[in-house]
């Protein structure tokens, strides 16, 4: 049985969190046990319970302070882990090297310029995610900015993010997810779903919305998501007079209502490692319109299978938006060839293997450090 601790950095239920989630839910449990630590209180939590993972709490501070670190790496000894998947701090890698513990970290954030933070700075990956064993990029653009950065080529692979593609398959929920929306049956339904902050700029989702819905009286424009921009964009809404036909919608934890409600996703993101929601849009056999960044172009990879437009151009958004609205046929063709590619490439199948073999790989040592 391998032991592996996964750190995790945020409690929340974000994109990365729930990527864990459902890669315990398919790893094989006779030769993987996983425990985790978590800094802060969340609803990751409930995720974890319902998984019968093992986790401690640790205060938000912990990774900042000497003592923290100190704390840390005692615990890290007692626990003796086979190998670390790490999602948090990278000072936690110096700590598993100094211990002689493999730690694999899961790259999922941009090092555009845009993306802001702390991946502005270069030297951080140069000299902090250096120290980890692997590191696990999400998408092949993902991994060529770390070795742009300095982190050896030889540190550095890719584990795409993965589907269970049956789940956000359920046409037989169409009309019922429609009234819940109050949106006709024969309505042409555009749908973003995801986290209202600045990196998915729905700002040019509604912009969208707005040169749309005068040209075409069955478009019906759906926001779903939660997040600190929630109050600002229902403003900006109202300023643009959307009126009937846009509607907000909290997030779910049954997104796929929202993609049987839609016939077309539309992801405005300015930075995407490789965007969980797009792969679900596909699976569920929507055309995609997305935003031609990191590794969005991986998943969204030829006409056949979605439309790519520059970030930030509302006008390539609004004609990919109506050539798709007003072309059934083309919309049908899109959206199956996308599930179809989806099922091929980005299958649990096809991906969890791969993490399965890289970790016996790691608690076995015949990964070089």
């Amino acid at each position: 049985m391998i032991k592996v601790l996964v750190p995790i950095g945020s409690s929340e239920r974000g994109g990365s969190q729930l990527e864990l989630v459902r890669l315990v839910e398919r790893m094989n449990a006779d030769e993987f046990r996983f425990t985790a630590w978590l800094f802060g209180n969340g609803p990751i939590e409930d995720d974890l319970d319902r998984l019968g993972v093992e986790f401690t709490v640790w205060p938000r501070t912990t990774t900042r302070t000497p003592w923290g670190l100190y704390a840390m790496g005692r615990a890290m000894q007692r626990e003796a882990p086979g190998l670390i998947y790490l999602h948090a701090s990278r000072l936690i890698a110096w700590l598993a090297r100094r211990r002689g513990i493999p730690c694999v970290e899961r790259i999922n954030m941009s090092r555009r310029p845009e993306a802001g933070g702390w991946s502005r700075y270069r030297a951080i990956d140069r000299c902090f995610t250096s120290l980890n064993t692997v590191a696990a990029a999400a998408s092949g653009p993902i991994a060529a900015q770390l070795t742009s950065r300095g982190v050896p080529p030889e540190k550095v692979t890719v584990l795409h993010t993965f589907v269970d593609g049956e789940r956000y398959r359920h046409p037989e929920l169409r009309g019922e997810a429609r009234r819940e929306l109050g949106i006709p049956n024969d309505a042409v339904v555009v749908l973003n779903i995801g986290r209202l902050v600045a990196q998915k700029c729905q700002a040019d989702f509604l912009e969208t919305a707005a040169r749309c819905l005068p040209a075409d009286d069955s478009l019906h424009f759906v926001l779903c998501g939660s997040g600190k921009l929630e109050s600002s964009l229902r403003r900006r809404a109202e300023r643009l007079g959307l009126g009937g036909r846009f509607h907000m919608a909290e997030f779910t934890a049954r997104p796929e209502r929202m993609y049987a409600a839609a016939d077309i996703m539309l992801h405005t993101a300015r930075w995407e490692p490789l965007g969980n929601v797009i792969l679900e849009a596909m699976s569920a056999a929507l055309a995609v319109v997305a935003t031609d960044v990191d590794g969005t172009r991986e998943a969204v990879s030829s006409k056949e299978v979605g439309l790519l437009v520059p970030a930030g151009d509302v006008g390539a958004m609004e004609k990919a938006v109506m050539e798709l609205a007003r072309d059934g046929s083309l919309r049908r063709r899109t959206g199956e060839a996308a599930r179809r590619h989806v099922g091929a490439e980005f299958s649990p199948g096809r991906v969890v293997p791969e993490y399965e073999e890289l970790f016996r790989r790691l608690a076995s040592g015949s990964v070089g450090r």
